[in-house]
């Protein structure tokens, strides 16, 4: 009877530790911190423990599919090795609830902090900046945005973010950061409605960037202005206030300089000497 209880016991035992070991298999996003700068890394990772594969990306180095010569788990801890040429990494971290596995990557002597979620938890979360798609007309040209407003409120300020130099998204989506989405969400937060969009020749917007000259760019922020104040009835604007990102301030500081209906004009990392002294 006691040999049968000893058995019973670690049968039981052995049955914990199988549920309590979270399972690494699925595609987990995230970032190794080089020096403060954030380097994208994403896993692919198939099996079960004792018998798994996979792979690593890291797009902002144009390396997809390098395979891990690697991947164990032991429990809660993890730790994978891939090579790419000359260069080895090892990736040594613990799983946590399931969603992050963080720790530190290796490579030769230096040493470097890492996390990633895995993709189920980062796509559960909504996207940044989530508000109204508009289509606003600019002639023949359509110029695509995203107007985000305070909720239970039916009058603010607007704040119309313009993008730097390029062609742009909406967002100014640089390796998934995403900055005036991040913006939009803030000014909501704060009580501010904001109207960003895409460039000429971007996401939803039609035209040629390329072929756009200043005065072009001003145009499309005076027909946006226009429709917002006189054609949009849904929300009321208290003021409009435009935002220029590098460039973008320029060609905030023309429509400024010309447009009435602005109030204030926010330059964000842009000049504040004329654009002949810039040239």
């Amino acid at each position: 009877m006691k040999k049968a209880g000893l058995v019973l016991i670690a049968m039981m035992i052995s049955c914990m530790t199988a549920k309590a070991q979270d399972s690494m298999a699925g595609e987990w996003k995230g970032a190794i911190e080089v020096s403060g700068q954030q380097l994208q890394v994403i896993f692919h990772l198939e099996g079960a423990p004792g018998s798994y594969s996979g792979s690593l990306d890291i797009p902002q180095q144009g390396a997809f599919g390098l395979a891990f010569s690697k991947a164990e788990q032991i429990q809660d801890s993890v730790y994978l090795v891939f090579n790419a040429g000359s260069v080895q990494g090892a990736f040594s971290g613990f799983i946590q609830k399931d969603s992050t596995i963080m720790g530190t990557y290796m490579q030769g002597a230096s040493a470097f902090p890492f996390q990633v979620k895995r993709k189920k938890a980062v796509d559960e979360k909504s996207e940044p900046g989530q508000g109204k798609e508009l289509l606003i007309s600019n002639g023949e040209l359509t110029i695509a945005g995203t107007l985000v407003v305070p909720e239970r409120a039916k009058k603010a300020p607007l704040v119309i973010l313009i993008s730097g130099s390029g062609a742009q998204d909406r967002d100014e989506n640089i390796f998934n950061f995403k900055p005036f989405a991040l913006l939009a969400d803030s000014f909501k937060q704060a009580g501010i409605a904001s109207f960003r969009y895409d460039d000429r020749q971007v996401g939803k917007s039609t035209g040629s960037f390329s072929n756009a000259t200043l005065a072009d760019l001003a145009s499309d922020v005076n027909v946006i202005i226009n429709y917002l104040n006189n054609s949009y009835d849904a929300f009321d604007f208290s003021e409009i206030i435009l935002l220029g990102h590098s460039q973008g301030g320029v060609v905030g500081g023309k429509v400024a300089h010309e447009n009435d209906a602005v109030d204030k004009l926010i330059l964000m990392a842009s000049t504040g000497v004329s654009l002949k002294d810039i040239l």
